[in-house]
């Protein structure tokens, strides 16, 4: 309606011109007829009365020329009052249901047809705001970058703005509520941002009352360095993905499961490494089964990937997800960080051994607080090689 420029017309502020009356014109004067034998006194005063109703009939006819100039801009208002009522009218009965537009269809105005429709179906407004109110409590950042998050939070304050009391912002009152409103949302917006943002939220609250211009500059940068550096939680499709429940053995072979495209590790390596960190010997294999294994374990890059634990090809005893389920854990740690960080696959031992670090320094509720260090610099270059 705004943009059809028929909002006053809808909303009842333009209110109907009157029908104004047409004007009516004056009639002509009447000359005086007198008889053959009047008298040059009656001639004279006929005379005189029919200049005077002439001169009478003059300004009745500027008058009446005025009126009709004043008629014909005040029925021009009224004709083009009528017009955008009925655009209104069809604009608004087009966009409503059938059933709905029946209700209001008798209403003589489209301004009383809208005044029905709010006064049946909009909420009050004290309803409407609250539900504003908690949806902007309720709104945290999540896996949303900070300019998507900043465009939510917007729409909300934009929509809280429309419902509150209008000010004139003019005078020196009104613009200290505004600059206090403005820093309790920059406050309101920091504090849900993610805890990866922690240090610079702390940096930005110290500083008292940062432009919000100034402080989405500083927050796109920071988000930046930490996606750059990695330092960002994976998404939640990643973040939800756990270990699979453990399954009954099944006697039918299993398909291999591809590596990722990183160089291998020479044959036996990361095997020799885990025996000598967890002190557990490999069961021992016959000649016959060593040359079968190998035969086996010859890919395209000729290296030798056959579990001797789990008798499945492409991976090693000692990257065995089933002999150890945390293995598990820590490559799709590793994977994780290196899709959200979109790192290159030369990085992967790097990632490993990050993904090795953090899983250890986790505090574990079954040591009471205390940290397992159970992923080891041998399993450690162990999975780097898988």
């Amino acid at each position: 309606m705004r943009g059809l420029r028929l909002w006053d017309v809808l909303s009842g502020e333009g209110s109907c011109p009157p029908c104004p009356p047409a004007p009516v014109a004056p009639l002509p004067p009447t000359p005086i007829v007198l008889g053959a034998d009047a008298s040059q006194e009656a001639k004279d005063a006929a005379q005189s009365a029919d200049d005077s109703a002439v001169a009478a009939y003059d300004l009745k006819f500027k008058q009446y020329s005025a009126d009709l100039e004043t008629y014909r801009h005040a029925l021009t208002a009224y004709t083009q009052w009528v017009d955008e009522d009925a655009r209104a009218a069809a604009v608004l009965t087009s966009s409503v249901l059938p059933q709905y537009a029946a209700e209001f269809m008798s209403l003589p105005t489209v301004a009383a047809q809208w005044a029905h429709l709010r006064q049946r179906y909009q909420p009050s407004g004290d309803a409407l705001y609250l539900s504003v109110v908690r949806q902007e409590h309720a709104l945290q950042q999540g896996d949303s970058t900070i300019d998507e998050f900043y465009t939510q939070s917007a729409a909300i304050w934009r929509q809280l703005d429309s419902l509150r009391i209008a000010v004139c912002g003019t005078c020196s009152c009104c613009q200290i509520v505004r600059s206090d409103l403005e820093f309790h949302r920059i406050y309101e917006f920091l504090s849900r941002l993610r805890q990866e943002f922690e240090p610079r939220r702390a940096q930005l609250n110290a500083r008292g009352r940062v432009p919000l211009s100034e402080v989405l500059s500083e927050l796109r940068a920071e988000e930046t360095r930490l996606r750059g550096a990695g330092l960002l939680a994976v998404p939640s499709v990643l973040a939800t993905r756990g270990a699979p429940l453990p399954s009954a053995p099944s006697t039918q072979p299993r398909s291999p499961v591809p590596p990722p495209p990183i160089l291998p590790t020479p044959p036996g390596q990361g095997q020799l490494q885990h025996q000598q960190s967890s002190g557990q010997s490999p069961p021992p294999q016959s000649q016959g089964q060593s040359q079968h294994q190998q035969a086996r374990g010859q890919g395209r890059r000729g290296s030798l990937r056959h579990c001797s634990y789990c008798n499945r090809d492409g991976h090693t005893w000692g990257t065995c997800y089933t002999r150890d389920p945390s293995l598990r854990q820590q490559h799709q740690f590793t994977r994780a960080m290196m899709i959200a960080s979109s790192l290159p696959p030369h990085f992967w031992a790097e990632a490993v051994a990050t993904s090795a670090y953090l899983i250890n320094i986790q505090p574990s509720a079954a040591l009471q607080g205390g940290r397992d260090y159970r992923h080891s610099v041998a399993e450690t270059y162990a999975a780097a090689a898988w």
